[in-house]
């Protein structure tokens, strides 16, 4: 009975290891090998991996015995390590190279996982082949290649909705002749917009597009137009990352249309996102005295604050607040004299300013404005007089702890604003 057990217990691990095997080996295929690139072969040759499913793929690298193999071109089949692991997300592509560095030089706009191996490729004919690391190894993939087949100068894939092959420069892809997923013949691109979801008023907020098909091209040039959302545009030919400015508190759509060339009327792919700004809620929330001259923060927001680059200026010194300084929601920031190299009589008036030249916060919380240029007389008290303000115009006084007050009423702008505190 025990050995019949057993028995069921083999089976049962050698279906469940060859369900795996099957399901690994079907989702890995090799798309393309350049075995004979124009000029010299030093460094330049590469073998293209396609993962044909919904999960991500792992193929592990090193020389430990698990670790993956790969071989090709030898007149004696020979396994070279794959020096790092490689990921290849869902139907995506990965790329295993003689140098990597090469690879990325030649073709800058693949936008999938590059490694490295020791391949050298028969310039006439071969058979490359991936191996996984059980112990027998096991070919998850394999791709023959012949110098007959016909060999293009192009560095892109052939797209033609006519052609069995898929040719690259010096090498060739697999096809429907090789019992192969042929790569899409029909291009698809798409786009996305990367952003935090949440901006500060006032706030530079980077922005970075993303514009790509399915056949792992990456679009860096090309025609891209932006709106943002609340009255400005802005076109540029490029896919570099750049900071836009709200400033106020709303939801806004940005959209991005791609243009391939700056002469297209029609758009290849356009994409939205909606961002939420909000003030920044960044309060003074005490100083210290002559034995502690600190000074706390407070952000009473619902979200984190990154406070890199801001300047708080006291009577006579100035600290700049070091990259990567996060304040998170509900929570308070003390900095120690010992930090700042403030003393007391810096304590006496502080003004918090973002990398924009915007006022956040002062201590103390009130404020005399007066939108004159700073060589100007500074404003003092106008004929109408209040008791509450001591003879001042109630309206020319902002709290600035109250950041919608700052950015809907002051307005104000430290290059060009002068100050009176009462």
């Amino acid at each position: 009975m025990k050995n019949l057990q057993k028995i069921k217990c083999y089976v049962f691990l050698i279906a469940v290891f060859f369900v795996f095997a099957f399901k690994a080996n079907a989702s890995l295929e090799i798309s393309q090998i350049m075995y004979d690139p124009e000029g010299a072969d030093d460094g330049r040759e590469w073998v293209k991996l396609y993962n044909d499913s919904d999960e991500e793929l792992t193929i592990t690298g090193g020389q430990s015995k698990n670790a993956w193999r790969i071989s090709g071109g030898e007149s004696k089949e020979s396994l070279h390590y794959i020096n790092e692991d490689l990921n290849i997300g869902p139907l995506e592509y990965a790329v295993i190279a003689k140098d990597k560095d090469i690879f990325k030089q030649e073709y800058p706009s693949f936008s999938g996982s590059v490694t490295s191996a020791s391949i050298s490729f028969n310039n006439t004919a071969g058979i490359v082949k991936i191996w996984d690391g059980l112990d027998p190894r096991n070919v998850m993939a394999s791709l023959s290649y012949s110098k007959e087949d016909v060999v293009s100068t192009n560095t892109e894939e052939d797209t033609s909705e006519n052609s069995e092959v898929s040719i690259v420069r010096g090498g060739i892809s697999s096809s429907s002749i090789y019992s192969k997923k042929s790569e899409p013949k029909i291009t698809k691109i798409d786009a996305s917009i990367t952003s935090d979801d949440v901006a500060i008023s006032g706030l530079a907020l980077k922005i970075k597009p993303k514009v790509y098909n399915n056949k792992g091209t990456t679009y860096n040039v090309g025609r891209f137009v932006w709106n943002f959302g609340d009255g400005s545009y802005l076109e540029s030919n490029n896919a570099e990352p750049f900071d836009h400015i709200y400033w106020y508190e709303g939801e806004y759509l940005i959209s991005l249309e791609f243009y391939k060339s700056g002469g297209s009327f029609e758009s290849e792919v356009s994409v939205r996102k909606v961002i939420k700004v909000i003030s920044s809620s960044l309060y003074i929330s005490s100083v210290g005295g002559y034995s502690d001259p600190y000074l706390e923060f407070e952000n009473k927001s619902k979200y984190e604050l990154d406070l890199s680059g801001w300047e708080v200026k006291g009577v006579s010194k100035t600290f700049i607040i070091p990259k990567s300084t996060i304040l998170l929601s509900g929570k308070k920031m003390k900095l120690s004299p010992k930090i700042t190299n403030f003393s007391v009589e810096d304590l006496k008036y502080i003004t918090i300013i973002n990398p924009n030249k915007e006022i956040m916060a002062t201590y103390p919380n009130r404020v005399f404005y007066n939108k004159t240029p700073a060589s100007s007389s500074v404003y003092k008290s106008s004929s109408k007089t209040d008791p509450k303000t001591g003879g001042v115009d109630e309206s020319k006084v902002v709290n600035l702890n109250n950041l919608n007050s700052l950015a809907s009423s002051a307005n104000s702008n430290i290059n060009d604003t002068s100050y009176y505190i009462s």
